[in-house]
């Protein structure tokens, strides 16, 4: 069972944080710095029929999906404040450490062209030619891993919002890096703003091909400015830091384990029968489905490219 902490009478601190979803507030939970994050306000959306998004439950879902994935990702708990649902992340910028967003490395390079950016856009290509040219990024172990496992995991948890302050690295207060941050902002993942209807009628037509490709929308845009369909995408390229990455997540998947977070959610009465029908089986088709198609697809290419090496 997961029992809802009572994070009402925590102690605020003068910590701030930012980022654009939802309203948050710093607070001293055990002694250690928390960040509580609110469910997003949906009132003034007419299309959506309920007030509150479920982003809290996304956040915390998500964020244990990741770490039963064995990637580094912050720590997160549920609870009540003003008999809402709300979860907690612990900050881990404690001590000594900042949090340098991706955004500030992206226009902190020399670039070999013309060609404008800025640290919000997210062309795919602007990206991973950020990945391979910036000189701090690449004396950083890892990042180009992380940035396709976070690639695979986000299109499997359908969260549309890995945008650039969304994921970076750690320095001291020198600003010497440390490593990569965890994962963190997870809270859009999960259709976190999708209503009972939405959901009944989804689950209609869960078992349909192209609706399960189609199911997870990416933050990134391709050359033309279209955004980018994940499960499409993966089954299409031949980037081999991305292959690797498809390979890893889908033999780390354990559907078994994450359909049992979900069961305890539900047990918990945390979560209604609707979302919890609906979680096991968006997640379950997105591995069954889509996953496998663009696991195959990675082990054929990765097969293809040790052939020529060994000739």
């Amino acid at each position: 069972m997961i029992d809802l902490i009572d994070f009402n009478d925590c102690k605020e601190t003068t910590r701030t944080y930012g980022g654009n979803a939802g309203r948050k507030i710093a607070i001293s939970f055990d002694g250690m710095p928390w960040i509580i994050k609110y469910p997003g306000n949906l009132k003034n959306f007419p299309d959506i029929a309920i007030d509150y998004s479920t982003s809290p439950l996304a956040e915390y879902l998500a964020s244990h999906i990741y770490e039963l994935l064995n990637i580094p990702v912050h720590q997160t708990i549920l609870g009540i404040i003003d008999d809402k649902i709300v979860v907690a992340c612990k900050d881990f910028c404690e001590n000594d450490k900042l949090l340098a967003e991706f955004k500030t490395f992206k226009v902190t390079y020399k670039i070999n062209n013309n060609k404008a950016t800025d640290g919000d856009g997210t062309i795919l290509t602007d990206i991973l030619e950020v990945l391979q040219e910036n000189k701090i990024l690449l004396n950083t172990e890892g990042i180009k891993t992380r940035f396709w496992d976070m690639f695979v995991v986000d299109a499997f948890l359908g969260n549309p919002d890995r945008n650039n302050g969304n994921w970076g690295l750690l320095q001291n207060f020198n600003r010497e890096i440390l490593g990569l941050a965890p994962v963190y902002d997870n809270g859009n993942s999960l259709n976190s703003k999708w209503d009972n209807p939405r959901m009944k009628n989804f689950l209609k037509g869960a078992f349909k091909h192209n609706k399960i490709l189609n199911s997870s929308t990416s933050v990134y845009y391709d050359n033309e400015g279209k955004h980018i369909k994940p499960f499409i995408f993966l089954n299409q390229t031949s980037d081999l830091n991305c292959i690797n990455s498809v390979i890893s997540i889908y033999e780390k998947i354990k559907i078994d384990d994450i359909n049992n977070l979900i069961n305890e959610l539900y047990k918990s009465k945390i979560i209604s029968e609707l979302q919890s029908d609906f979680y096991h089986t968006i997640l379950t088709k997105r591995y069954e489905i889509a996953l496998n198609e663009n696991y195959y697809h990675a082990l054929e290419i990765r097969n293809n490219q040790n052939q020529r090496i060994n000739i």
